[in-house]
């Protein structure tokens, strides 16, 4: 079942929902359902909605506050490199092509 919020897509429900993550330590919080990449920041924390394993993808939805980057019609995954210090995401399409490096600091 899809659920629409204000025209926003379901990727976005982590994010409108404010459950308190950072409070629970999170530095990251992951979700997928729509079939496309996006990443926003919203209040310091990072949000990365990953649903590019198929080969259909889901239009974008119109950005909320916070958008930063996105990706649609490309299948391809999330890569995660973690020291003690830092994570570098990077969103690898199935073509090998990196999209959308990026390094958060807790």
């Amino acid at each position: 079942r899809d659920y629409k919020v204000t025209g926003v897509q379901t990727c976005a429900l982590p994010i409108l929902l404010r459950l308190p993550f950072r409070a629970w330590g999170a530095t990251l919080v992951i979700s997928a359902h729509d079939k496309n990449y996006q990443r926003h920041i919203i209040d310091g924390l990072n949000y990365i909605t990953v649903g590019t394993g198929s080969n259909t993808s889901d239009p974008l939805a119109t950005p909320i506050a916070g958008y930063q980057n996105g990706r649609t019609g490309t299948a391809g995954y999330l890569k995660l490199t973690t020291t003690e210090f830092h994570i570098t995401t990077a969103h690898i399409g199935i073509d090998g092509t990196v999209f959308d490096e990026f390094v958060i600091y807790p």
